[in-house]
């Protein structure tokens, strides 16, 4: 009886070479996009909680709306005229000039006018600014933050 030589079966050099080539190829792209992702998920996330400082902002003024009174959350004045917040990653308001930008996330400048067609509303402006370490004086407007939120609300004062 004749016996035949085995053959191995497998992948050729060549062959595993192009494959690597084919794998690495598809991946570069992939693992280039992974900061990209993360940073918008970063963005949307500061964004999220920018939203939320507003909101709580705009809703604590409407719960209060006497005019020369505060608000009884954030110590708000409600009154014609500007005022600026500093506010920690978990809502509440941070106190002291010299601790406030260093120990806050957000910065809130609102903006509080009379309405000029009825006497009974003010126009309030909300302006969130992050981070907070980036303007910490409250003196002067914000300028140098990566990121913002804007709104506007009316308060019905009677």
């Amino acid at each position: 009886m004749k016996s035949f030589p085995q053959r191995r079966s497998g992948f050729s050099l060549i062959e595993v070479t192009l494959a690597l080539g084919v794998v690495s190829f598809c991946l570069v792209p992939l693992f280039a996009l992974l900061p990209l992702g993360m940073n918008t998920s970063q963005n949307a996330s500061q964004q999220a909680a920018a939203t939320e400082v507003a909101t709580a902002i705009s809703a604590d003024l409407q719960a209060s709306p006497i005019i020369g009174g505060t608000s009884s959350r954030f110590g708000i004045p409600v009154q014609s005229g500007s005022s600026t917040l500093f506010i920690a990653q978990d809502g509440s308001v941070v106190t002291g000039s010299r601790t406030a930008g260093l120990s806050s996330k957000y910065r809130a400048t609102l903006t509080i006018s009379p309405d000029a067609s009825d006497t009974t509303l003010l126009k309030v402006w909300i302006f969130v600014t992050w981070p907070a370490l980036a303007d910490p004086s409250s003196a002067t407007p914000p300028k140098n933050f990566s990121g913002s939120y804007e709104t506007a609300t009316t308060l019905n004062c009677f």
